[in-house]
């Protein structure tokens, strides 16, 4: 019943995603740069967002590949990307150099957001529900976007309509994407997942 219930909260979230009109007159025409690692899982993300911006909005979207999240995160700092999809406890690890499980489960995670902006001027969006390999489940394997604060200010519906995501691709989704990936374009496949959403 619970998984029910968590399915039909995830539809609504999506349908009120596919109904957004546009993004504001502000980042119509101008470009975003994308981060992602290697690997499918992170090509899957990257589509998606392809997917949800460019395809529903006119905003152009440049994919650059990165070796780690170290490269992702400094190239956040150097404005050679707008945002990139991050697990919190890597970005505690790698970024923030601080070893072993974080305590505090929410807590945590919000004291990781606060540092991320008052160090780095970075913001942490909504997390999109499913979780990453090296935080063993909780609150800091949530995958999430990490972006600039002055992205944010250029494209200001840019996190109202990234937010729309949380919850809609939980482990689930994504083992399956994964699956259908094996076969299937990648682009392909997000399409066709997006598309069942609706």
């Amino acid at each position: 019943m619970k998984r029910i219930a968590a399915g039909i909260l995830a539809s609504l979230a999506f349908c009120a995603l596919v109904a957004w009109p546009a993004m504001t007159e502000s980042c119509v025409g101008k470009t975003l740069y994308f981060g992602r690692m290697p690997g499918v899982e992170q090509e899957i993300l990257a589509e998606l967002f392809v997917w949800l911006v460019s395809e529903r909005t006119g905003t152009s979207i440049e994919i650059k590949t990165l070796p780690d999240s170290r490269a992702s995160h400094s190239a956040l700092e150097k404005a050679k990307i707008d945002l990139y999809l991050e697990e919190p406890f890597v970005a505690l690890r790698d970024v923030l150099d601080e070893k072993g499980a974080p305590g505090g489960g929410e807590v945590a995670r919000q004291r990781l957001r606060r540092e991320y902006e008052e160090k780095y001027n970075l913001i942490w969006l909504e997390p999109w529900g499913f979780d990453g390999k090296a935080g063993g489940g909780g609150a800091f394997s949530k995958v999430a976007p990490v972006v600039r604060r002055d992205t944010l200010k250029k494209c200001p519906a840019l996190s109202r309509l990234v937010n729309k995501m949380a919850g809609v691709l939980d482990n689930q989704a994504m083992e399956l994407l994964l699956a259908e990936s094996a076969t299937e374009p990648v682009r392909q496949v997000t399409k066709k997942f997006l598309k069942q959403k609706k």
